[in-house]
């Protein structure tokens, strides 16, 4: 015989003890004390969620066939963002992130500390709730992806665009500070959980002695929060300002000014951030319009690595034009931009190319990204590994790419009818060179393999290549851009 609590949440879905009491009152005319001893007794198929504490002591109430449903997912997420807040900021940030979010950049988008502070969850603990849950996947080694049951449109190039592009704006933020004396020099740390303050996590840190920072000889602290890809919205700036809030109640906290970096402010969140007193950078003002369409151009062509080397090349010698007065800023970007050097140098021969494509071995469960995916004929596979630094690759690296990466990115290629029975040659490019234990391994590997090919280049190779394919533009963007001085 179905319950009256069984009832409700047939019909209107999972949700927490408090929204439940009070339909149970209205709907059968009973005290919240009973409701709520209801809610207590209810046993299968009525769930309740231990996992995760919600306000005033509440659970989140399921059945079990609503369990890592849609349905399911879509309440707890709404549950979230009125009964459990701490938990809703990190849902918002993944989302903001094009439904991806670099895992040692996630607290930072929360008001969650990354230390012990009394009153308040810690941030990894609520990673590791969210990922007991399946809310959040670990998508690769570096990577969360939200749950696809969770309603959001995850686009993970757009995701790799945006952080590129975050990764040269924080750099030349970097580079505005030091310049105007606003930080110390060569003690900023940024986009990593090593840039903490009061055992929060920011986007950017750094010690500043200017005027009314300082404290006779302790310094202030520049920090700062930055979002770009889309229009920031008053519920995305919640977080940013909770977090100093948390921060101003808590004694013995050194003088900081908080900046939030942004492309495109909507005007209430504008206003809002005003009314606080936040220092808001806006990336054309901070910089000025030219950098701006720099940005536009680099998102643009990492976003679309695939179709503008294979269309319009151009698109992409252009960036590299436009980058040349942000060189110090743009080495961060040098393994992106050379896999589509390394995608163009294939596209010249190749009837097919795809640049970044991130695959799914069905037999481990595990994802790995390939740079470059090329088919010099129907018959013939090549997939590429491209390390554009200037430290040559180790024998560490040289024997995962070959005992990891290689086995599972063959194993998928077994899993997928148009890439089945090819004949399969896994490359190694790097323009930092080899250490020779590296070299060492890499030749005895490729010697000893018979069902697949390894090759492995350095850069001198890379350029003799170029040369002999004629690939000009290959050789220049090596020469200029991927010289050893850099």
């Amino acid at each position: 015989m179905t319950t009256r609590i069984e009832k409700i949440l047939q019909d209107d879905g999972p949700m927490v003890s408090g929204v439940l009491a009070k339909k149970l009152e209205e709907k059968h005319e009973i005290t919240n004390d009973a409701a709520r001893k209801a809610i207590s007794r209810a046993n299968s198929p009525v769930k309740k969620m231990k996992t995760i504490s919600f306000n005033n002591n509440q659970q989140f109430i399921y059945l079990s066939d609503h369990f890592k449903t849609q349905l399911f997912y879509q309440n707890l997420v709404n549950s979230f963002e009125t009964h459990a807040k701490a938990y809703h900021f990190f849902i918002q940030a993944v989302l903001f992130h094009d439904g991806f979010i670099d895992m040692n950049q996630l607290p930072s988008y929360t008001c969650s500390p990354i230390k012990k502070l009394k009153g308040h969850k810690p941030a990894s603990s609520i990673i590791d709730d969210l990922l007991q849950l399946d809310v959040l996947v670990e998508y690769t080694d570096d990577i969360y992806q939200l749950n696809s049951l969770i309603e959001v449109s995850s686009t993970h190039t757009r995701f790799k665009a945006i952080e590129l592009a975050k990764e040269l704006t924080i750099s030349n933020f970097e580079d505005w500070a030091k310049k105007i004396n606003f930080t110390s020099y060569n003690d900023a740390e940024k986009l990593s959980n090593n840039a903490e303050f009061y055992k929060f996590q920011w986007g950017f840190t750094a010690p500043s002695y200017i005027l009314n920072l300082r404290n006779e000889d302790s310094p202030g602290f520049i920090v700062a929060d930055i979002l770009l890809g889309k229009e920031v919205l008053e519920e995305h700036v919640e977080y940013f300002l909770n977090k100093i809030d948390i921060i101003k109640q808590n004694h013995n906290v050194s003088s900081f000014i908080p900046i939030i970096i942004v492309e495109d402010l909507e005007k209430e969140a504008f206003q809002l951030l005003k009314s606080r007193g936040i220092f808001i950078g806006f990336v054309n003002e901070l910089f000025d319009n030219q950098y701006t369409e720099v940005l536009k151009s680099l998102v643009n062509v990492i976003e679309n690595a695939s179709a503008v080397i294979s269309k319009n090349p151009d698109k992409y010698f252009d960036l590299f034009d436009k980058l040349s007065d942000l060189r110090g800023a743009s080495i961060n970007l040098r393994g992106a931009l050379f896999e589509l050097a390394v995608g163009y140098y294939y596209s010249q021969s190749s009837i097919y190319i795809k640049i970044n494509e991130v695959v799914l071995d069905k037999d481990s469960g595990e994802r790995r990204e390939i740079d470059v995916l090329a088919y010099d004929n129907p018959d013939r596979l090549r997939i590429v590994e491209c390390k554009g630094k200037k430290a040559p690759i180790g024998k560490g690296f040289a024997k995962k790419w070959v005992t990891d990466n290689i086995p599972k990115i063959r194993s998928w290629t077994f899993q997928e009818d148009e890439h089945r029975n090819k004949e399969l040659i896994f490359e190694l490019w790097s323009t930092g060179g080899f250490e020779k234990e590296a070299e060492d391994y890499l030749k005895e590997r490729a010697q000893s393999t018979n069902k697949y090919q390894i090759n492995y280049f350095s850069k001198e190779e890379i350029r003799n290549k170029a040369k002999e394919k004629g690939v000009k533009k290959l050789r220049k963007i090596i020469d200029n851009y991927f010289s050893s001085d850099i």
